[in-house]
């Protein structure tokens, strides 16, 4: 199964679809490059291979449009239209990187009986910045919290945790769970204990993911920080085969 990066467009960020091929011999679909408009703005879809079940891979905070200034629900909304505009049809498995995570459990928790797997790939957590800003001296706290509100894609971070939060999600899909295993030093704002309680925060909310569903699996990625998708791509892709195939033969 190819995999392609995501990327961002200035018309927001641009959710890459692949189709698994089948083992049936059946053609593959023409690929899908285009502009959708989901309703007084256009978003960017990229869609490539055949088969089932559809795998949408969504990025964490990146650079992006000007005025992507939305909450998760509303970008969740988005990429529903976006999928049935595009004529990109379920069942799905959803692939998401940092807060592209949350978006993932924000758009399983709302269509259910589309999702028929899920792989989380470092993904955020809804207590991550409580949990962070406890070990934080307030001012360096608050500077990390501005930091993250105001990304270049506008979006509401603290929003988006509180409506994972309020969700209580929890699902019986095969679910994998992707965490970071490389050890950094610590920031130069950061004391040694801190960081290292931190990190085992960090470890502690991956295996809460890995607990929303009794088919999970938590792998921890031994050479990758937070980028695994670039750290060790072949993590993901394989994570995102077997989920796939879980799903496939169920």
């Amino acid at each position: 199964m190819p995999l392609s990066p995501v990327t961002f467009s200035q018309a927001g960020p641009v959710p890459v679809v692949l189709r698994p091929q089948p083992q049936t011999g059946a053609g593959e679909r023409p690929a899908l490059d285009q502009l959708v408009d989901v309703g007084g703005y256009r978003l960017y879809i990229k869609c490539i291979g055949s088969g089932s079940p559809t795998v949408i891979l969504e990025a964490g905070l990146g650079g992006g449009s000007d005025d992507w200034d939305k909450a998760g629900q509303q970008i969740v909304q988005d990429l529903h239209t976006l999928l049935a505009k595009a004529g990109v049809s379920g069942p799905y498995v959803l692939v998401g990187h940092s807060l592209g995570g949350l978006y993932a459990i924000l758009y399983a928790n709302n269509y259910p009986k589309e999702i028929v797997g899920m792989v989380l790939v470092d993904a955020s957590h809804p207590d991550q910045i409580a949990r962070a800003n406890a070990l934080m001296k307030p001012e360096l706290a608050k500077r990390r919290r501005d930091g993250l509100m105001q990304n270049e894609e506008g979006a509401d971070v603290d929003e988006i945790l509180a409506e994972v939060r309020a969700t209580h999600w929890r699902t019986n899909i095969p679910l994998y769970v992707l965490a970071k295993g490389s050890v950094r030093p610590p920031p130069a704002d950061w004391s040694a204990e801190n960081w290292e309680k931190y990190r085992q925060a960090q470890r502690e909310m991956q295996a809460d993911h890995a607990r929303r569903s009794p088919n999970s699996k938590l792998i921890i990625a031994e050479k990758s920080g937070h980028e695994i998708p670039n750290d060790q791509p072949d993590l993901v892709i394989d994570a995102i085969k077997q989920v796939a195939n879980l799903a496939r033969n169920k």
